[in-house]
This record gives structure tokens, C-alpha cells and sequence, in this order.
């Protein structure tokens, strides 16, 4: 597989038990360095910005648009965070 070809189907790969917490939900491994960004700000980690909606609710969105990141990928990413997914040590 290319690497354009894994980009496209990344969204739709769920890794459970993963080393990355994100690679067991929709969100894009092109976006995760703003996931990481965003945990680092609010001072968690990845998992826990998953599993803490009130954490979530923290991040200041406009924070984070770049020319590539744009607001609209944000909300994406926010509600991929937001939807149940399969943390290592949860059920």
C-alpha cells in the first residue's frame, strides 16, 4: 500500500491496544501532532484529553488553524475525540 493510499483509509483503521491512543479512533495520523499539541497545552496526556470531556471543552479551537489545518478540520478532529473509542486499560 502507497502512502496516499494508507492516508485515505487511515480515518477508517481502528488499532486497539495501540502504543498511540489515537490509532483506536477515526482521527486522521496526519493530525496527530495537533492532538498532541492540544493535550500538551492543557497539561494531559492523549488519553485523557479521549476520555475528559471537560478537558475537551478547554481547547480554544482557533488556537490551532494553520494554512493546512483549518477550522473546519478542527471541529472534525473534536468530534472524532468526543465519539467512544477503545482506550488501552478501558473497556
Amino acid at each position: 500500500m502507497g502512502a496516499k493510499a494508507f492516508e485515505q483509509c487511515a480515518g477508517f483503521l481502528r488499532i486497539r491496544n495501540a502504543e498511540n491512543p489515537l490509532d483506536s479512533s477515526a482521527v486522521h495520523p496526519e493530525s496527530y501532532h495537533v492532538i498532541e499539541q492540544m493535550s500538551k497545552d492543557l497539561g494531559c496526556d492523549v488519553k485523557e484529553l479521549m476520555t475528559n470531556e471537560n478537558k475537551r471543552k478547554e481547547i480554544k479551537l482557533d488556537r490551532y488553524i494553520t494554512p493546512v489545518t483549518g477550522l473546519p478540520t478542527l471541529k472534525d478532529i473534536m468530534d472524532e475525540l468526543a465519539k467512544p473509542a477503545v482506550i488501552q486499560g478501558q473497556k
